[in-house]
């Protein structure tokens, strides 16, 4: 993020809709967001349309009533974690996970930062605007946290990591980059066009065999990244459309993986 990408998602995503939401629900075309002064926000002067602006929250007290901070942001990256490390587990090839890391593109990242924001519910939306506006209702949602509940036995299955602690993944979770580093236009193109080519799944099952499917999870994951590949480069598709059958990519490889289990000794027995 940076001032000018700021500044265009605010005149041509932010106020537009925020228009359509008045207008649909007959508010007044008027709106306020409230951001922090963060290097890559433009000076809240130049966030001005009609009567629609952006304010920024007073130093030091982010971290006590910014909403985004107020549990969201957490659930966010644990979320985005999971997705990574299912994606490390749900890998075919006989890799290691530094090469297996090293496939992972910015393209993959912004799509898992998708689809965490879209797994983000409804109640920790509003429970987090309770420090900043207490008078505000809303029905208490209690949601079981995501680094107890998944994340410690997904990197459990991480070779080398049978015995993390479960102190480890929460410091995994909470860090934080104090700093950015900044990419031109043409360093994101590369590097999202530097997709590794077609990673067809291997024509063995491993385990699919054991279920009764009339198409195999495998198969399934193997033809949604086909059709995937094709939407994304069809003129008429839309992000809906790329997140629609990237969902259904992950319920396949999530499934397959699902089913698949380590091999005991015994099983090679003749």
């Amino acid at each position: 993020m940076d001032r000018a990408l700021f500044q265009e998602w605010f005149e041509k995503q932010f106020v537009p809709n925020v228009r359509a939401y008045n207008e649909e629900n007959g508010l007044p075309d008027r709106s306020l967001l409230l951001i922090d002064n963060a290097p890559s926000h433009p000076d809240d002067l130049e966030l001005v349309i009609g009567d629609i602006k952006a304010i920024f929250l007073p130093p030091n007290v982010t971290s006590i009533i910014q909403p985004m901070d107020q549990g969201v942001l957490q659930a966010l990256k644990q979320n985005y974690r999971k997705k990574l490390l299912r994606s490390l587990l749900e890998e075919n090839e006989d890799l290691t996970i530094l090469q297996k890391l090293k496939k992972i593109t910015i393209k993959d990242v912004i799509f898992w930062v998708a689809e965490a924001w879209e797994n983000t519910s409804v109640g920790a939306l509003q429970k987090s605007w309770k420090n900043l506006w207490p008078d505000l209702q809303f029905v208490e949602e209690v949601v079981p946290p995501v680094n107890e509940c998944e994340l410690l036995p997904l990197v459990k299955k991480i070779p080398g990591c049978e015995n993390v602690e479960k102190e480890c993944v929460d410091k995994w979770t909470a860090v934080d980059d104090k700093g950015f580093e900044e990419y031109t236009d043409e360093d994101i193109v590369a590097q999202v066009q530097g997709v590794p080519a077609d990673d067809s799944c291997s024509s063995e099952d491993e385990g699919d065999a054991q279920t009764t499917d009339i198409v195999p999870h495998s198969a399934a994951a193997s033809a949604f990244d086909l059709a995937l590949r094709y939407v994304e480069q069809h003129a008429a598709a839309t992000p809906n459309d790329v997140m629609l059958i990237r969902r259904w990519r992950n319920i396949a490889s999530s499934s397959r993986f699902s089913v698949l289990r380590q091999k005991k000794i015994t099983d090679f027995r003749s």
